[in-house]
């Protein structure tokens, strides 16, 4: 047995083998993806269809638009997104993300929402093993720790969860030390994050 690739998470759950050389002839996905955004599904004699691996298909047939609202929830190890008004709809509205070397016990989450653009909105969450809170844009880039488990004699594996009030663009960080629930909050300008947290 000859052991490949490792760290593919726990959701795997089929391989296909594919051979460039092997592979004969050619269709109108070839050129450029058919000119589709994301999925070129080839539908012979040289027609063609586009579809959304997530998002939906703007009226131009080729464009992939981002969903209004979602659900936006955590497992241990991934961030998942289901649809909150159409459960007969399994394609998850954002593309799922996982990475064990960030992810090993989310526990809480907050949605910073911002834009309508892919990648200006940002989510926050905490991970109980690290014992830090982390922030990852919503194209899952620039993902950066901003507060860490030794900061102010705080243990962040303690934090159970995070809320944003729009209005005042704050953090609101529910934490858990022995027999008390401490709330406080994450303070945000214009441009980062300035943290102030209690002593447990």
């Amino acid at each position: 047995m000859v052991t490949m690739r490792t760290g593919l998470g726990v959701n795997l759950k089929e391989v296909k083998i594919f051979n460039r050389v092997r592979e004969k002839g050619t269709n109108v996905c070839a050129k450029d993806n058919g000119g589709c955004k994301q999925l070129c599904l080839y539908r012979g004699n040289s027609r063609r269809s586009c579809a959304c691996a997530h998002g939906y298909l703007a009226d131009d047939g080729v464009t992939c638009l981002r969903h209004e609202g979602y659900l936006l929830y955590s497992g241990r190890t991934i961030l998942k997104s289901i649809h909150l008004s159409d459960e007969t709809n399994l394609n998850s509205p954002i593309r799922p993300y996982e990475n064990p070397h960030y992810f090993k016990n989310i526990i809480a989450l907050a949605f910073d929402y911002s834009q309508r653009r892919k990648g200006t909105n940002r989510i926050f969450y905490s991970d109980a093993h690290f014992g830090n809170i982390q922030l990852v844009n919503d194209n899952w880039e620039d993902r950066q720790v901003i507060v860490e488990s030794k900061y102010n004699n705080l243990i962040l594996s303690s934090l159970v969860e995070m809320s944003i009030m729009w209005i005042t663009r704050e953090i609101i960080v529910v934490i858990a030390c022995s027999n008390y629930i401490f709330l406080e909050f994450i303070f945000k300008n214009k441009y980062d994050y300035i943290i102030q947290l209690p002593k447990c």
